[in-house]
């Protein structure tokens, strides 16, 4: 009666009764299955919580609402235990992502239960659902990079060692055409060492605390008057377990001393159609009204309680993470942010773990007026590489270079080649003079030409110092086929110096010339208070239910910047060096105030620029920070 197979019947057997509309004679059946499965299995089980969830289910279509309430406050915190568990013992990046995409179904029941029951107890569990779910493995590789960067313990520096020469091994397979071991095994003792270092990260308790935050401790760090509105895509469910449509996005409004406020924000195919009309401003007419129509779906249900704050934080889901909010039409024409203050987050939780930097940046580090050059491009022999220190290796993100030579091929068919950026020359030189006029205690360092190499980027942190301001002013690309790959951070990247190059099959400093997302990943930016992204499409990335978009911004996040400065579509350069031109002279002016005031004051200039050009919404709109 207790064997595993035997409970599996019993719990299907339940699952039968609920799709012949008998649910009287399914509870008993779960009921029972669960206390067996919790005695045989185990609390955390995901058998037993399967079960436990068909309890709820049953009690739900039998309207005991207050009763599966209960349980689901019960059983959450289990839930997420569970996962975090299984994402620190499970092998590889796709199989982790596949274990979180599978809850996605509780966390469609919470809220659709939640939306339709608006009760104070069921918009707390919806909450802090989405309050701990969202982005876990961002958050989790964030704090695993910091461990490595800063932690004295010798078992993680030999954990990083041993993983950084795993992954040198890897980056020889691209040159090599007789390979003296598999790369295969290889792989997969990278991934195990991977797995121990996430391991070691699981001891801190105060990121434990964090981890299972509640509604209360985000309204204690709120400024007042102020609101953060977390989205989240789901399946609407009904009490029968049918969909009642399409995607949908539940938007929750959090403000300090007030209930949090729940609504259904519509279906995720109009905002993909309205987001489509608004990039594309051929008809300005048609693009404005989608401007309105879209902040009308996305936030008109909260009327008065979002108007009225002074400041307000979006932490947007799927496709929202390529919605530009600030170009959003207010009901009386202006827009969004001559209203109100918007500051965009990755997830509401990065206002309660915004991870500690161990150092403080110095100063500024531009890149600009790169030499992507050609098929036959060669380093300048007196380009210096500079080496890390002290033993301390850079963990530079792995990539399974077998792959590599596909990617390539895929780059160079949606790119062609790198063409020269002459306003990005410009560009840096602006900004090396600002800071040289108004900072002149302050390091400036500019690469140009062959030395704005990869290879030199991800020696920061040795003998080069992170700086406090790093701007990269050059191409980026996202490829929205990822062919035969299977590591969704290979499909966008930045071009260094030699890029073309490296597109042929060249080598340059032992690097391609292109920083992929998951490179980027394993930089270090310890310290960095704001990372530049002065580059075409460096905001968008594969859409992941988990976690959001998987690309260039989520990347430099987890390297350690504390800010993101991107762009979600294709810009001009001469247009982006008079806006950073502008967002820079006002930083510097008024340094207390933090980079998203110089930003809002840089869209607002370009508004109501001298060059009528520069006042679409096209050329100021995609410019975006992310970041607490």
């Amino acid at each position: 009666e207790r064997h595993p197979d035997t409970l599996s019947s019993l719990h299907n057997l339940a699952h039968i009764y609920i799709r012949h509309t008998r649910y009287a004679d399914a509870f008993p059946l779960y009921e029972q299955a669960f206390k067996l499965r919790r005695e045989v299995l185990g609390d955390r089980h995901p058998d037993t919580l399967g079960s436990e969830f068909g309890s709820v289910y049953a009690l739900m279509t039998s309207s005991r609402v207050d009763e599966a309430v209960r349980r689901l406050q019960a059983t959450a915190d289990d839930r997420l235990a569970y996962a975090e568990a299984e994402l620190a013992s499970t092998r590889g990046p796709g199989a982790r992502t596949s274990l979180l995409d599978r809850q996605g179904h509780f966390q469609s029941y919470v809220l659709s239960l939640a939306l339709r029951h608006k009760r104070p107890d069921t918009l707390t569990l919806a909450g802090e659902i989405m309050l701990h779910w969202k982005q876990l493995l961002r958050s989790e590789a964030a704090f695993v990079e910091h461990l490595v960067r800063t932690s004295d313990d010798p078992d993680v520096e030999a954990l990083g060692q041993e993983i950084l020469d795993l992954r040198a091994r890897l980056a020889r397979f691209a040159q090599e055409e007789e390979r003296s071991e598999n790369p295969v095994a290889v792989l997969e003792e990278l991934d195990a060492k991977e797995l121990a270092l996430i391991r070691v990260s699981g001891a801190f308790k105060r990121r434990q605390d964090v981890r299972r935050a509640s509604i209360e401790q985000l309204q204690a760090v709120l400024p007042d008057n102020s609101g953060v509105v977390e989205f989240r895509q789901f399946v609407p469910l009904n009490d029968q377990g049918g969909t009642l449509g399409p995607a949908r996005f539940a938007a929750l409004l959090v403000r300090p001393g007030q209930p949090p406020v729940l609504t259904n924000a519509g279906e995720v195919e109009d905002v993909e159609r309205l987001l489509a009309v608004l990039r594309d401003d051929i008809v300005p007419a048609r693009a404005e009204k989608a401007a309105g129509d879209l902040r009308d779906q996305l936030f008109s249900a909260f009327g008065d309680d979002l108007d009225a704050l002074d400041r307000v934080y979006v932490a947007p889901d799927g496709i929202l993470n390529l919605v530009p909010f600030d170009r959003l039409r207010m009901a009386d024409g202006r827009y969004w942010d001559e209203q109100q203050d918007l500051r965009i987050l990755q997830a509401s939780r990065d206002l309660l773990e915004e991870i500690e930097p161990s150092t403080v940046g110095e100063g500024l580090l531009a890149l600009g007026g790169i030499d992507f050059g050609s098929g036959s491009w060669a380093v300048a022999e007196d380009v210096p590489v500079n080496e890390p220190i002290d033993g301390k290796e850079q963990i530079v993100a792995s990539i399974d270079r077998t792959l590599l030579s596909d990617v390539r091929e895929r780059v160079r068919g949606e790119v062609d080649a790198f063409n020269p950026l002459a306003g990005s020359l410009i560009e840096v030189a602006h900004i090396e003079r600002l800071f040289n006029e108004r900072r002149p205690d302050a390091p400036v360092t500019i690469w140009t030409g062959h030395a704005a190499s990869e290879a030199r980027l991800k020696a920061l942190g040795g003998q080069i110092s992170s700086p406090r301001i790093l701007h990269v002013a050059t191409h980026g690309f996202y490829l929205a086929n990822p062919g035969r790959q299977t590591r969704s951070q290979l499909q966008s990247g930045i071009a260094l110096a030699g890029a073309n190059h490296g597109l042929a099959g060249g080598d340059i400093q032992g690097e391609d010339g292109i920083l992929y997302s998951l490179e980027a990943e394993g930089l270090n930016l310890e310290g960095t208070e704001l990372v530049v992204l002065s580059a075409c499409d460096t905001g968008r990335g594969v859409i992941d239910y988990s976690e959001g978009v998987v690309g260039m911004v989520r990347a430099l996040r987890i390297a350690g910047a504390q800010q993101v400065l991107m762009t979600l579509w294709p810009i001009s350069d001469q247009a982006t060096a008079e806006f950073m031109r502008i967002f820079y002279s006002q930083w510097l002016a008024k340094p207390d105030e933090g980079p998203a005031a110089a930003l809002k004051f840089a869209k607002a200039a370009f508004r109501d620029h001298p060059d009528e050009r520069y006042r679409k919404p096209r050329i100021w709109a995609p410019f975006v920070l992310i970041g607490a």
